[in-house]
């Protein structure tokens, strides 16, 4: 099952009217349409969507040398403790695979699945993905080696001094539009570097996501705080991933 959703600061809210469409996410995380919007009428008979919250698709774990087994690895159960001691809070996938977790911003979560795989999210703005992704490495502090932490952040602001505000290149693992889809979604995944730091596998991406609200709708994002959009809208997000003990 593809992702499909999880999404933008709430002062960064998007309320695209029909007609209009949202573009790359950009420094200020949304691009306006050419089109001057037309306001929605206020319609009590106006019909409603909900996207529900889909859980993201866990990438395979990168073929590497095997690890040293002697070095303690931290369990996904020790990951989400530390997750709830910093505050989080958890929503389970509706197939049983994971959790999503979500602190202040609806928009930029954490992901854990039950194969040991952790997705850390944040909006791709060049201006806040470090800081925001710092936020989440400082629940990382108490619980992995100082020596992993310092090589993660050195190798996250490596990654970061390479890629922009929107996607580029190749797409990877591209999904969508599926013939029938209410919400015509699609994503992918693009500028992937895989490396290895200790004995966990990293991995540092882009992921986009895009979808589609029909004309006749006003559609809601429920695992984004239930904003509400029409036609279309899409999301770059800045991701680091990382495989734990299962």
């Amino acid at each position: 099952m593809k992702r499909h959703t999880w999404l933008l600061f709430s002062i960064a809210l998007i309320f695209i009217i029909s007609g209009c469409s949202f573009s790359q996410i950009t420094d200020s995380v949304l691009a306006k349409s050419t089109d001057t919007p037309t306001p929605q009428p206020t319609n009590t008979a106006t019909p409603t969507a909900t996207a529900t919250a889909i859980p993201p698709t866990s990438t395979p774990e990168p073929s590497n040398t095997p690890k040293p087994t002697q070095v303690p690895r931290v369990t996904l159960d020790e990951y989400e403790k530390a997750l709830r001691d910093a505050g989080y809070s958890s929503i389970g996938f509706t197939d049983g695979s994971g959790k999503m977790w979500t602190l202040s911003n609806p928009f930029e979560n954490t992901y854990t699945m039950n194969s040991g795989q952790v997705q850390m999210e944040v909006l791709n703005s060049v201006k806040s993905r470090l800081a925001h992704m710092e936020e989440k490495f400082t629940v990382m502090d108490g619980l992995f080696p100082a020596d992993f932490m310092a090589q993660l952040r050195k190798e996250n602001e490596a990654y970061a001094g390479t890629v922009g505000a929107g996607v580029s290149g190749k797409a990877t693992n591209p999904y969508g539009p599926v013939p029938g889809d209410f919400w015509q979604y699609r994503s992918a995944y693009y500028n992937i570097t895989d490396t290895t730091i200790g004995v966990y596998d990293v991995r540092f991406a882009l992921f986009f996501q895009q979808w589609t609200c029909p004309g006749e709708y006003i559609c809601t994002f429920t695992s984004f705080g239930n904003q509400q959009f029409s036609g279309q809208a899409s999301f770059v997000f800045y991701e680091v991933t990382i495989w734990l003990k299962k």
